[in-house]
Parts: structure tokens; sequence; C-alpha cells
């Protein structure tokens, strides 16, 4: 019976040598991951900020159209954009979207106004291997980001003021 516990101890030492550095290893590309997903966000954000409009491509990446194993590091996240039009906050999504998008430069985009605020939540769930990692701890850390960006020069204002110079539009 001594020779099988030794077996058996070698065994799992051996099995645990490589599991433990293994879901650490883990637990630290998702860190990073997050990170990227965060760093992602906030360009597109700026970017939102900047050109007064998002894109059909972005939108269906951020809010969760394309979560296929192809959509890259966003498929691993969850992210929230809710939209601040005159002191009113509605949560954006996909559908939303493209029910308000219009045609751009050749492009379908979702126009901003003007002062409009954008607000991302971006959170990443916990998966098993980390479950496991923290269990002695009690808590797994969430992981949880948020941002808001205000909107400087808005689409549809420009698109209204084209509209007037074109004569299409006409106060009564």
């Amino acid at each position: 019976m001594g020779k099988l516990a030794k077996c058996i101890d070698l065994v799992a030492a051996i099995f645990l040598m490589f599991l433990f550095p293994a879901v650490f290893i883990h637990v630290k590309m998702r860190d990073r991951l997050f990170e990227a997903c965060v760093a992602r966000v906030q360009e597109y954000g700026e970017m939102m900020q900047k050109q007064g409009y998002m894109s059909m491509d972005a939108a269906g990446h951020l809010l969760g159209e394309n979560k296929s194993l192809e959509a890259g590091i966003f498929s691993a996240v969850r992210i929230t954009l809710i939209q601040e039009q005159g002191g009113e906050d509605r949560p954006l999504t996909f559908r939303a979207a493209a029910e308000g998008s219009c045609d751009y430069l050749g492009t379908d985009v979702y126009p901003f106004s003007c002062g409009d605020g954008l607000l991302f939540t971006i959170q990443m769930p916990e998966d098993g291997f980390e479950r496991a990692y923290y269990y002695f701890c009690g808590i797994v850390p969430g992981r949880e980001y948020t941002c808001y960006f205000a909107v400087r020069d808005g689409l549809k204002e420009r698109l209204l003021a084209r509209e007037w110079e074109e004569g299409n539009i006409t106060l009564e």
C-alpha cells in the first residue's frame, strides 16, 4: 500500500505543478484582455466624441451584435452604452442604433447631437478557472470599468445645416 500512495502523491504533485501556473497565466491573460478592451472602448469613445457619430460597424462590435469567435477582443466582455440626451438617459442597443441610422459619406452611421453624453460600462464576467483560482479568497474580484464622453460636434446638427442650405427644410 505504501508504493501506491507514493505513486498517487507523485501524480498529484506533477498535476498540481502544472495546473496552478496554467491557471495563473490564464487569469493574467484575462486581465490583459480586459485592459485591451478598455483601451479600445476609450479609442472608440474619443472618436465618437470628436466625429459626432458612430459607424454601424463599430456599433456591431461594441453593442454585441458580433459575438462570434471572430468578433475579436469584445467577445469576452459585456459593453453597455447609455446615451444621455437632453437630460434623459436611455440605453443604446444595436437595434435602436440601426433604426436611427442614416447614410453619411457612403457609410451607415448613428448620428449624435451636440452635447450628448455617452456612458460606457464594460464588464468581464469571471469564468470557471478564475472562480477556482480565487476560491480560497471567497470573492472573485470583478472587472468593471466606466467611462463617459460628451459629444462636441454632433452630426445631427451638421446634417440639418446641410439640408437647410440645400433648401430641403423650411421654417413654418
